[in-house]
């Protein structure tokens, strides 16, 4: 399998050059040179399964990773096993980005924000009211920060319908990058643009900076993308379902099998749905399908609602139709089935492969990963993530060959001869803990702490005083110039005469607690006042 997907790479990677030297001489355009042998210094956030290196690796391109981030402990422990990151964040909202790097010295960045907010399949959709595309922002500062040459953002197709996409315009233009950057959008599909066995349409933003971009003319980077995907796709032979599945996969391996109830069925909603379209098409009861699976175990480790919508989906296809993938996660007006392909994987989905005789069985994590496009001979495995884990990275991860030809284009849209030879590798510095990439919080940090004439100017002229601000006034809401302090509380002294105010009643009463010794009574110190009342 991955001498097939080399070659398959090789095939994409000499399309792509054809497609741009011909748009190139066309538009006479210049940046004719590609840039063989740079080793390009690159970064991802929301990292995941690192699916863009692994497609910079079977491009041929040499790549040196600076950080990567997610906030899934699984993920993270993948990026460690396979050794690529020196430096990995947990959080990309709430990090310090360590000002390693000198600006324009980083080349490439990939960023995959959460999907959630945007997918027409999730019920609870709500665009850029949703706190997770915070994600997005951090990552567009992080970005503005490092300023790389070519950046590709990806997300599900939902992002650029009418209600979503001015809200990603906004926040493009409040990080400035519409000022810095110029932004291209291509659709890719693996099983439509790339002749895969997987459909997994996605949205890519190749971001290119003005000052080393090919042109700013939007026609004709439409006419490249055009071009580039016209010639891969004629050039790539189709991929068949067969080579990505084993051909003998162990129990263990898939890993999969749910612990849902497998007598019969209770008085649910499903059962209700279920049985009018079992009897509109003939088929047997949920009673006696159960223990017509039960006998046969054709179905193993799919519950008794799972099986019926196999039997549902399956009923009427030929024999040419098969082998069909039915992802039974989903209810029976939504769970997707296509023949020879397999629908899009999400983090719980639960696609069964059925043949012609009517078995099945769920894809092994590994198989999902190879759906993905994940050569598994380059791959180490951590010991420390389980096998559902695993189908979760998969179904959440970017497609490689969709997520390299992407980066083919953006790389593809850069006048190389603008940037420099990039041979020298990017400047260290001591980690500060200050950082150019903060929340809407630190940023009033930054503002207060700036201590230059300008900063003092702009004091003396609003009537502030020159006060020393401390680190409660910075991160306190109401802003430090304004604030007025409190006098400490002077500390209590001792007092050791006993109070005027105590009366004789508890005197005698101290007296009364100590029998048997005579305590005289202390008196009370007299005031001046006092002896001339007298």
């Amino acid at each position: 399998m991955s001498d097939q997907q080399r070659r398959r790479f090789g095939i994409l990677r000499s399309a792509v050059l054809r497609a741009r030297k011909t748009w190139l001489e066309k538009s006479e355009l210049p940046g004719h040179t590609w840039p063989e042998g740079r080793v390009f210094t690159c970064a991802t956030d929301c990292s995941g399964l690192e699916a863009p290196l692994f497609g910079m690796k079977l491009l041929g391109l040499q790549f040196r990773q600076w950080w990567g981030s997610d906030i899934d402990e699984n993920a993270r422990r993948w990026i460690r096993a396979q050794g690529m990151c020196p430096l990995l964040f947990h959080n990309a909202i709430e990090r310090r980005l360590p000002e390693h790097v000198e600006p324009c010295c980083l080349d490439g960045y990939w960023l995959g924000f959460p999907c959630q907010p945007f997918s027409a399949a999730s019920v609870r959709a709500r665009g850029f009211q949703d706190k997770r595309t915070e994600v997005l922002r951090a990552g567009l500062r992080a970005m503005m920060h490092a300023r790389p040459f070519w950046a590709v953002l990806e997300n599900v197709k939902g992002i650029v319908r009418a209600r979503h996409q001015k809200g990603f315009k906004k926040m493009l233009t409040q990080e400035g990058i519409t000022d810095h950057y110029a932004v291209a959008i291509a659709r890719i599909c693996p099983h439509a643009n790339l002749r895969e066995p997987i459909r997994r349409p996605r949205v890519f933003f190749l971001c290119t900076r003005k000052d080393c971009a090919l042109t700013d003319d939007q026609n004709l980077v439409k006419e490249l993308l055009q071009n580039v995907c016209a010639e891969v796709q004629g050039s790539l032979p189709p991929a068949e379902l067969e080579d990505y599945l084993r051909e003998v996969v162990k129990k263990e391996d898939v890993g999969r099998e749910n612990k849902g109830k497998q007598g019969a069925p209770t008085e649910k909603k499903w059962v209700e749905q279920h049985g009018q379209v079992r009897e509109q098409l003939g088929l047997p009861y949920l009673s006696d399908m159960t223990e017509l699976s039960r006998k046969a175990n054709h179905l193993p480790g799919l519950t008794l609602r799972q099986q019926s919508l196999v039997e549902i989906k399956t009923h009427g296809l030929q024999k040419h139709d098969y082998p069909v993938i039915l992802d039974v996660s989903q209810s029976l007006g939504r769970a997707p089935m296509l023949s020879g392909v397999c629908p899009c994987l999400t983090r719980g989905a639960q696609p069964v492969m059925i043949s012609g005789d009517g078995r099945g069985r769920l894809l092994s994590s590994h198989e999902c990963l190879a759906l993905m496009g994940f050569p598994l001979s380059m791959t180490t495995m951590p010991t420390s993530v389980g096998d559902a884990a695993l189908h979760a990275l998969a179904g959440n991860s970017m497609h490689i060959t969709s997520i390299a030809l992407a980066t083919m284009l953006a790389i593809s849209l850069v006048n190389w001869e603008a940037t420099g030879r990039g041979d020298a590798p990017p400047v260290l510095r001591r980690l500060s803990c200050k950082t150019k990439v903060t929340t809407p919080l630190q940023q009033v940090t930054r503002e207060v702490e700036s201590s230059g004439s300008m900063g003092k100017k702009k004091q003396r002229i609003a009537g502030r005083p020159k006060i020393k601000r401390r680190l409660s006034d910075i991160f306190s809401r109401v802003p430090a110039s304004c604030a007025v302090r409190k006098p400490r509380p002077r500390r209590a002294q001792h007092i050791s005469s006993t109070p005027e105010r105590r009366s004789s009643a508890s005197s005698a009463s101290i007296r009364a607690r100590t029998p048997g010794k005579a305590v005289a009574a202390k008196q009370p110190k007299r005031r001046l006042s006092d002896i001339y009342e007298s």
